[in-house]
Formats: C-alpha cells, structure tokens, sequence
C-alpha cells in the first residue's frame, strides 16, 4: 500500500466504474469513503447502496464507509446562478445539465474533505464516456485544478479504460436471472481492458461486462434530467458542430462555472449552500 495511512474519497455512484476505481484505491489507501450524492431529479439513491455493501463486504467495514449527502442547494446555485446573463453568454450550454449536476458533486466533495482532513479523491469517469462533460479530458483537467487549489489531490484510476463494444452489453431483464456471453464475445470481453473485465477478475461482477446492463442500471441511481442533456447535447451541438468545438464550448462555460465553485467553497454566503 502506497498510502496505508490515508483515506481516499470516492465519488461513488454504485456503477461498474465508479466501483472498481474504489477496488483499485483501497489497494492503495487504507480506507475508503464512498461519497454517493443525492438532490431532486435523482431517483433511486438506495442502489448505490448494493454495490456499496459488496465492497464493505469484501474489504471490511473498517476499511469502507458508505455515506450519503444531499446536494439539493448546489445544484441549484450552481445550475441557474445569474442565468440569463449565461444564457446570453453561453447559450444552450447552460442545459450541460449532467456537468452542472458532476460539478455540484465535487463542491460537496471538496467541502467533505477539507471538514474530515481527506487530501485523497476519485472517480469513475472514463474517456470512452466523452460526450458527457465530467468525462471530457480537458474538464477533468480543470477539476484537478480545483482540487488542487484546496490541497486534495484528484485522480481518476479508470479514465484509460477501453469501454465495451456496445453490442456486447448484456441484456438482463431481471438481475438475479444471469445469462452466460455467447463463448465467442465472452472472449473478446476478456481481450480487453475495460472496467467490467477487471471487475470481474477481481470477484465484483458475475460476467466480464455488465456496463450498462439491468445489471448494472440496478446497483445505481437514476436520473431522468438526463433526457434533456442527450437532447442538448445530441440534437443540438453534435447535430451541426463538430466534437472540437462542442469541447471548446464546454470548457469555456466550466471554466465561469468553476469560478463559482471557488467562491461556494470560500465564501460565508456560499458557505450555508454546503
């Protein structure tokens, strides 16, 4: 163990990534926080909880420590703080509605850490997941800064991960009724490096891929906001933009929206939104 004396923070959502990046850090850390985030629009905070238990059961109750916190009033502020002077300066991008929600995730975060002395965070996110903000590379890179700015380290142990082919995620409509890959794909499951392959080999999943699965969808929270942003994000950027500039955009408005971030985490008003 490189840090048996430290504690690590994850932002933890219960799916395939965000669970093994808490595998592969408490092999480096002595003890792990799973950080699950609640707020209105997100519904089915309890599946985090399944995932959750698996790790604690594995690795000891002294080692894992599962907690819930409500983000409700970040959001918010964070969401709609001097909006129409945004929308007059970002556009559409103020429907980045999924990076408003991650971002809002890692104030709470950075407030978590610096009350409880935690200098260690990650995450699940993934490159193969670029569309969504958080998962952009050069976003990411913006909220190492952040971190950094507040002494906390941030890390993102998945982020190279191959993501699976789309047609070998496994249809399950019930979750206890498990059906083995055709031989074929478990094979080629088994070729590359993705989160749900080395889940598997570690005991944390009952098949090599089961990312995006009923599976899966069932051992996380749901939030249904994400409709607009597939809708803002597909319909409108992606349909007449090229990915370059959808990224360029993006990290222009998260670039304001940190700034505001800043001042939540520093300031005495925004203080009482923690």
């Amino acid at each position: 163990m490189k840090h048996q004396d430290d504690t690590c923070a994850i932002l933890f959502s219960g799916g395939t990534d965000s669970t093994l990046a808490a595998a592969l850090q408490i092999e480096e850390f002595g003890k792990l926080i799973l950080l699950t985030f609640d707020r209105a629009g997100i519904a089915k905070i309890e599946n985090s909880k399944t995932n959750a238990k698996m790790l604690i059961d594995k690795y000891g109750a002294d080692r894992v420590e599962h907690i819930i916190i409500n983000f409700d009033k970040v959001f918010k502020h964070i969401s709609y703080e001097n909006y129409f002077k945004n929308v007059m300066k970002h556009g559409f991008m103020n429907l980045s509605t999924c990076g408003l929600c991650k971002l809002s995730m890692h104030i709470q975060a950075i407030d978590y850490c610096n009350t409880h002395e935690i200098k260690y965070v990650a995450d699940g996110a993934n490159q193969g997941m670029n569309m969504f903000p958080a998962q952009m590379k050069p976003v990411v890179d913006q909220m190492k800064d952040l971190y950094q700015n507040f002494g906390i380290i941030y890390s993102n142990p998945v982020f190279e991960y191959e993501s699976p082919d789309e047609g070998s995620f496994i249809s399950m409509e019930n979750a206890n009724m498990l059906k083995s890959l055709p031989k074929q794909d478990m094979e080629k499951e088994m070729q590359k490096k993705t989160a749900g392959k080395i889940l598997y080999e570690k005991g944390l999943a009952p098949l090599p891929n089961v990312k995006g699965s009923v599976y899966d969808r069932k051992r996380q929270p749901r939030c249904f906001q994400f409709i607009l942003f597939k809708m803002f994000a597909n319909k409108y950027f992606l349909a007449n933009k090229t990915y370059d500039e959808y990224v360029g955009e993006t990290v222009d408005f998260f670039a304001d929206k940190v700034k505001v971030a800043e001042a939540i985490l520093t300031s005495e008003k925004g203080k009482k939104l923690l």
